[in-house]
This record gives structure tokens, sequence and C-alpha cells, in this order.
């Protein structure tokens, strides 16, 4: 079996060594052909630089302005019987190739693998873990107790904890260039509504949160993050209808991802709005609190929110309270969380 393991990176020089170094240091199974590329997307931190170094152990692409849709793409280009995924900030267990071999080998009806993860800080200290109890199986095609449980484990199919087999892939290939990021959703949430699906229980990657990447993970964002992370999402929700239309798809799973973006997308808006208006910011806060990232929270401290987003605004009492609530839960002890 050709498996290439792909590396999507971009300004990622404080990390890459460490993710080249686990994709490299995999355990390779017998009778498997395992390769490294990487595709960096216009980095202008120096991680090309560091890349020459693993010029005899990797093959390196270099590319400018294609976005993670383009990145993927590359595998229509390469000969391989299936790829597995990392981001060049993430770290993979030596056994996560072994382990997807074997799901593949055993089992032929599974065009796609996940893992369950730990998210680690930048300096690669354990947050939390996300995980499933053992190896889940799913076939969301006719099945809607399965497009149920899918729907709920599907953050353990995002890049760094994604393998598939090539010819689904390009099943579902080209991705509209227009998904410039969240291109592995794209195929996520398409993919398997074309076979089946394994989330192993096994925590194969570190999945790294910093600074770099706090479009995606921050609580607190300017509105001009607000409004790309929107429109990133409106880009994919038009490309996951687009393509579902175009290979006639239609299950529980897919139908509970279109909706949950659809919600994701008109929340932004409403956002957008909140961080311009102070009037619509206190609306929020009593009438639709979860946008702001409210949760059991009593009407006194609503009130006392309300009263500092008057004074203040909406950004600078959120940007207090996430600070506030980090001194908290940095001397807590983090729990796991177990999807399934």
């Amino acid at each position: 079996m050709k498996v290439i393991c792909l590396i999507n990176t971009r300004n990622h020089v404080h990390y890459i060594d460490e993710c080249v170094q686990s994709c490299l240091h995999q355990l390779v199974p017998d009778g498997c052909n395992y390769n490294v590329h990487v595709i960096d997307a216009g980095s202008t931190d120096g991680t090309a630089d560091r890349l020459k170094q693993y010029r005899k152990e990797i093959v390196p692409h270099f590319e400018k302005n294609i976005g993670q849709s383009g990145a993927f793409e590359l595998c229509q280009r390469l000969d391989a019987d299936c790829f597995m995924f990392c981001d060049g900030d993430d770290i993979l267990d030596k056994d996560r190739l072994k382990r997807i071999i074997d799901v593949f080998i055993t089992y032929p009806d599974v065009i796609l693998v996940g893992n369950s993860i730990n998210e680690v800080d930048f300096q690669g200290n354990q947050l939390r873990s996300i995980f499933v109890g053992h190896d889940q199986f799913f076939e969301v095609k006719n099945n809607e107790e399965d497009g149920d449980r899918l729907y709920l484990a599907r953050c353990l199919l995002g890049t760094s904890r994604m393998a598939v087999r090539k010819q689904p892939l390009m099943d579902i290939m080209p991705i509209e260039r227009r998904v410039l990021f969240e291109a592995d959703e794209y195929i996520f949430t398409l993919l398997p509504c074309l076979g089946k699906v394994c989330i192993l229980a096994d925590r194969l990657t570190d999945y790294r949160l910093h600074g770099a990447n706090s479009y995606q993970n921050s609580k607190v964002r300017t509105y001009d993050q607000v409004h790309l992370y929107r429109k990133v999402h409106e880009n994919l929700l038009v490309a996951i209808i687009t393509g579902s239309e175009k290979l006639k798809l239609d299950n529980v799973y897919l139908s509970l991802c279109i909706e949950n973006l659809k919600d994701l997308c008109g929340n932004m808006q409403v956002l957008e709005k909140a961080l311009h208006s102070r009037r619509k910011a206190i609306e929020l806060i009593f009438n639709e609190p979860l946008i702001v990232g409210l949760t059991a929270t009593s009407l006194l401290k609503r009130y006392l929110l309300a009263f500092a987003v008057f004074l203040f605004g909406l950004r600078p009492t959120l940007l207090v309270g996430s600070l506030l609530r980090h001194r908290v839960v940095s001397r807590k002890k983090i729990d796991n969380v177990e999807l399934l």
C-alpha cells in the first residue's frame, strides 16, 4: 500500500521541525510504501528555509496563495493509495500510520479514518484530551443514528486527525478555490456520505492551540476577525451545498452539518452588528447570550455585564471577562472530553 503523509504549512517556523520529525518517525508496517510530502503555501517567516534541511527525507512543494483547498488538491497529482494529513503546527504519535493502515486493510469499505486528540499549547503542554471511548464505525448514507453520532464526533476528523483513501477523495474534488480555509471541513462533510468512517480511540495527534490560529480559537475577536470568520464559513457553506448537489447526496449527517454552518454564519453576522452597536450588544446579552459566549449566567450577572458593555463596549468587556476566567480555569484541572 502506497501512503503519503501530506503536511500543509504556512508560517509555522516555530513548530515545523517537531511536526516533520513526528511524521518521518512513524512506525511503518511491512508492505507499506510511505513517503512524506510537505506543501508550503507561501511562508514568509523562514518555514521554507527550515524545510530545506529535510530535502533528502521529504518531498517539498512550494506554492503561493493556494490556501488549504489548493494543498488538498495536490493529492490529485500524487501517486498513492491513501493520504494521511497533518498541519505544520501539529504533532503525530508514532503509531498513527500503523493504526490507520490496520483499519484500511482490515476494513476495505472504510474510506475515512479519524482519531482522538490531545489539545496542547504553543509549548506542547497538554490542555485536554478529546476522544471516543473505543474505536467507532459510522455509515451515514442509510443510517440516521450513525449520522447523528458522527455529527457529534466530527471534530475528530480535522486535518491532523484525518486519513483518506485516494479514490473517494477524488470523487469530491476539486474543492472550490473560494474555500481558502476550512477545506478539511469540506472533506469530512462530504466524504462520509460516500462510504464508511472509522474514528480511533487512541489519541494519535497533538493538536496545537497558539496565537497564530486564534482566528478560530479566540473567544474575543475584533470586528475584522468576526467578519473574516463569517466569510470563510459562508464560502465553505456554498461549496458544500454545491458539492452535495453535484453528487446527489442527502442524509441526516449532511443536513446537520449544513444547518450548523448556516446557524454559525447567522450568529457571526449578529455578533458583527453587536461589536459596532452597544445597544445591540446589550440585546444579545439578554436575548441570545450564547452568541457572546455566555452560558448559565444569572440575571444579575447579565445586568452587570450589560452595564459594563454600556460603559466600555462589547469587546473590552468580553476581553476582561475572558482574562478573569482564564486565571480561574488555569488553577483547575481541565476535564477530558469524551464524545461517544
